[in-house]
């Protein structure tokens, strides 16, 4: 038997996954997983030696065309009032000071100074599909959300040293090297606008500024003005 953290895979796995090979969760707490699974939110698979990882996959495609992936998820959603994600992930802070923490993080990076993408590359892609059709759910969508939640009424960031929705940051890796991408990089990358209704809307009738909006520059609140019509006439 292969022991993998808490989960046992049946004896055999040179004999390949599309053999019908035959998962187990056997011992330990139970995680109320369908497949496979370690631990409970009162009992999880624990460890106290540094530097490692409760799953570890590191995989390799030679393949010249096609998609490849190391891991691929796919989740249906059948019923009419249910909920859910394909992947939900959740780093929770159990000691007062830890380092970092990121709830995910999604990187891409090169394996050499001479390779490169033909197309996009991209750190994290959000991709909302719109069905070949009018939609005919009324609702709330967008490609990408960042939230921030309040767990109770004490809830109150006041006390930490910066706090926002988004945070947008060049300040990692080679530091002389950080110069030439600042003269470079853009906030954000809008198509162009002709008329009005556009997400840019270029023109002169705005009207009078009705608000602003708080941003930090270098840790500096700034205020972007706000108004109540678009450019377009």
């Amino acid at each position: 038997m292969s022991f993998i953290g808490n989960l046992y895979l049946k004896a055999g796995i040179d004999a390949g996954f599309d053999k019908g090979m035959d998962f187990k969760r056997c011992g330990g707490a139970n995680s109320g997983a369908l497949l496979f699974g370690a631990g409970t939110s009162a009992s999880p698979a624990a460890t106290a030696t540094a530097d490692k990882k409760f799953v570890s996959l590191f995989t390799n495609s030679t393949a010249t065309s096609g998609d490849s992936r190391n891991t691929y998820l796919r989740h249906y959603l059948s019923g009419a009032a249910g909920a859910g994600e394909a992947l939900r992930a959740f780093t929770t802070i159990n000691a007062v000071g830890v380092a970092d923490a990121h709830g995910a993080h999604v990187s891409l990076n090169f394996g050499a100074a001479t390779y490169s993408v033909t197309g996009q590359g991209i750190g994290l892609r959000a991709t909302l599909h719109v069905p070949n059709a009018a939609m005919v759910a009324h609702g709330t969508y967008a490609a990408l959300q960042a939230e921030v939640y309040l767990d109770g009424t004490s809830s109150d960031p006041r006390t930490t040293t910066e706090f926002s929705l988004l945070r947008l940051i060049i300040d990692g890796g080679n530091a002389a090297a950080q110069a030439k991408v600042l003269n470079l990089m853009s906030l954000v990358n809008i198509p162009a606008g002709s008329g009005g209704g556009q997400m840019y809307s270029p023109g002169t009738s705005m009207g009078t500024v009705e608000g602003t909006l708080r941003i930090l520059v270098n840790g500096v609140a700034k205020y972007i003005p706000v108004y109540g019509h678009e450019g377009h006439s």
